[in-house]
């Protein structure tokens, strides 16, 4: 159904939107309104009751699917590559630092693009950067140039994770979209291996390793076409709108839950004086006092003390002092009619710039996490095909079918365990912290498993690994979308993935620096992943003893 603005009162053309009434309405609604001048349309948030938004879910579905198509391109052609450019494993480690550094850029401007491009601005953006980089490494360059481009790949992936996340964490069930989102991202990764593997190995008419660019070329401008339709009434004013929106949800959602505890708080009160009560009234009878007229008494005391409060005039002023201090904290001017003109804040007010973001400990601890959980990911998946060859001695496509076990497992994990988290735990936190710790387990085992000769266990290994590895990403993302001010979810939200975007670069540079030391070195690489995953179980633990009283997020 779709709701016109003259629903909500007919507000004179210079009056501001109401977003006290427009919070209010369910996710499914769907509304036109006013806004500086210009009338937007603001879509349902639940994808059950608008068509416009599952094509807006399935455009980033498949952007994610090249996400995973692009990421294990590199891990997989690492031994095409050096035999082509006669380059080391720290050579090699330079597209990863190259892709980092465009990524990390976009996190330091995600909050001025979104301000500038919108939603379509920012996505059509970050599709065009990976396709002009994909392009590029098709002409077969100079090394130095397909590291170049590998910077606009960095800066196609930040964007656009981070806005994707941001955008889809504020839709009903977006847990379980967020899931299926990131599970796309494994499914390309479980299809990236193999493919590659097969094309470049085979024996009729193998193609050379740049040849495979051309496809991710054409699957960039294929996602570029569908989000040029899809979101193209998400504008740069309407992003600024939903800010507002979302954050007078949120003060809502604040609001009602004070109340439920303050409810709380005064039953509990209320039984424990009635059990006080009923304590002193059996020890007067034991004493031969008549506890009922002190009871008397004491009630006809506080009766005269509270007379003139229980005045009709009296709790007519009260009434209006709350309302007027209701009204001042929402920022709104009071009318005769009981209309509420809403203020607009400033715009620093309702989407928070870096610098801002960046003064958060909240912000810096879920980046440090994902920095932490990116980069063991990135670099197990990047590294696993080179360490089974070189230290397993793995004919080159027994390994890629392990590489493909493992992310099998991850995009298993990733969209089945989304909804094992909002049916059978009762906080994102919870849930997280199980996934890490069996993900620790997991890496133990692998370590075990990695030394002996039960190829078969060790497929086993990889795949539970994968399963749990997998949900991680996206849980994280709710939790800070849970526990972070509304006004932190552009820029702080887009800062956390790219420097987990960091991490995806840093950690397997780090495996490739260990890896270069010897012959042998790259056997440290199982131990290095194991230490980065105990460290994150330890900072996980800190995040959900501090915020374990958070339940889950009410949808909106």
């Amino acid at each position: 159904m779709e709701v016109e603005l003259d629903d909500f009162g007919s507000p004179r053309p210079e009056e501001k939107p109401d977003f006290a009434q427009l919070a209010s309405l369910p996710p499914s609604e769907k509304y036109y309104t006013e806004f500086c001048g210009q009338q937007i349309f603001i879509d349902s948030s639940d994808w059950r009751h608008s068509k416009r938004l599952q094509f807006q879910i399935a455009a980033s579905y498949c952007n994610f699917i090249l996400f995973g198509l692009a990421e294990q391109t590199v891990g997989t052609l690492i031994p095409k590559l050096q035999d082509h450019y006669h380059i080391n494993d720290i050579h090699t480690s330079y597209i990863f630092l190259a892709s980092t550094s465009g990524y990390f850029a976009m996190a330091l401007l995600s909050e001025q693009f979104h301000r500038a491009l919108g939603y379509k601005g920012v996505s059509m953006m970050g599709t065009m950067c990976m396709m002009s980089a994909y392009l590029v490494a098709s002409l077969e360059p100079p090394y130095f140039v397909l590291v170049i481009g590998y910077v606009f790949s960095g800066i196609g992936f930040g964007s656009l994770d981070a806005s994707l996340n941001a955008w889809m964490g504020n839709l009903v069930d977006s847990n379980q979209l967020l899931g299926i989102l990131h599970g796309c991202y494994g499914i390309g990764c479980m299809i990236s291996p193999p493919l590659i593997t097969h094309l470049v190995e085979r024996k009729k008419n193998p193609w050379p390793w740049n040849a495979y660019y051309v496809v991710l070329t054409a699957v960039a401008a294929s996602c570029f076409v569908f989000f040029a339709v899809t979101f193209r009434d998400e504008t740069p004013l309407k992003f600024r709108f939903q800010v507002l929106l979302n954050e007078e949800r949120r003060r809502e959602q604040g609001e009602e839950n004070a109340e439920s505890k303050a409810d709380q708080e005064s039953q509990d009160s209320d039984a424990s004086y009635v059990h006080v009560r009923v304590e002193e009234y059996s020890a007067d009878k034991l004493k031969g006092k008549n506890p009922d007229s002190e009871i008397e008494d004491s009630a006809n005391s506080g009766n005269h003390k509270h007379a003139v409060s229980d005045s009709p005039d009296a709790r007519t002023s009260v009434d209006y002092q709350e309302s007027t201090s209701s009204a001042t904290l929402l920022g709104a001017n009071t009318h005769s009619e009981n209309h509420f003109e809403y203020s607009e804040p400033e715009a620093s007010d309702s989407s928070a710039s870096l610098s801002s973001a960046l003064k958060s400990p909240l912000v810096w601890f879920f980046s440090t996490i994902m920095f932490l959980y990116v980069g063991a990911e990135v670099a197990f998946g990047a590294w696993l095909v080179t360490f089974l060859v070189r230290i397993k001695l793995f004919p080159y496509k027994q390994a890629s079918y392990m590489a493909t076990t493992f992310w099998t497992g991850l995009t298993a994990g990733r969209i089945g365990l989304g909804f094992v988290t909002a049916h059978y735990f009762l906080s994102e936190l919870a849930a997280n912290w199980t996934y890490i710790g069996m993900s620790v387990l997991g890496q133990l085992l692998f370590c075990v498993f990695a030394f002996t000769p039960a190829t078969a266990a060790l497929f086993v290994v990889v795949f539970v690994t994968g399963l749990f590895v997998g949900p991680i990403f996206p849980t994280t993302i709710v939790c800070a979308l849970e526990i972070l001010p509304v006004k932190y979810h552009a820029t702080g939200v887009g800062f956390i993935c790219a420097f987990g975007g960091g991490g995806g670069a840093m950690l397997p540079f780090l495996v490739g620096l260990i890896a270069n030391q010897s012959v042998s070195g790259l056997r440290f690489y199982p131990f290095v992943i194991l230490a980065i995953y105990g460290v994150l179980v330890v900072a996980w633990s800190v995040l959900y003893y501090r915020y374990r009283h958070i339940k889950r997020r009410l949808l909106v």
